[in-house]
């Protein structure tokens, strides 16, 4: 149908559904990235697309396989964009520095969020049996 749908995996509600038209053909398979702002998509166009996970815009479209992309994923410093190809070929693409900066970054925010979270826990007075 040509759009990215994203599921919760707990509640197998959905939660976004992207259709734009960037999205030209079926999609095979996505990964997102360590801090969640990124999603990598492939198809059967034989192109790989990074769009923002929370407006599904397009942030950027390569290509290189001859034959359509199976399977995409990110390395977990998130630095680069592996994907395979039905032409048997491995591709390691390296990401743009802003790229990875938006993604360090908000891992440093969500890493904060949970330390304060933590310590708000930790500081809450113990319940009396």
């Amino acid at each position: 149908d040509k759009k990215l749908n994203i599921w919760n995996i707990q509640s197998g509600r959905l939660m976004r559904s992207y259709k734009n038209d960037s999205i030209t053909s079926e999609l095979y398979k996505c990964d997102i990235d360590p801090s969640g702002t990124y999603v990598a998509t492939c198809g059967f166009n034989k192109t790989i697309q990074l769009l923002d996970f929370f407006s599904g815009e397009l942030i950027t479209q390569v290509s290189g396989h001859s034959e359509l992309v199976t399977s995409v994923k990110f390395s977990p410093d998130g630095r680069y964009l592996l994907s395979v190809g039905g032409d048997g070929c491995i591709f390691s693409w390296r990401l743009a520095d802003n790229l990875v900066k938006t993604m360090q970054d908000r891992l440093m925010e969500l890493y904060a969020s949970a330390q304060r979270r933590s310590i708000r826990i930790s500081a809450s007075p113990a319940s009396n049996p």
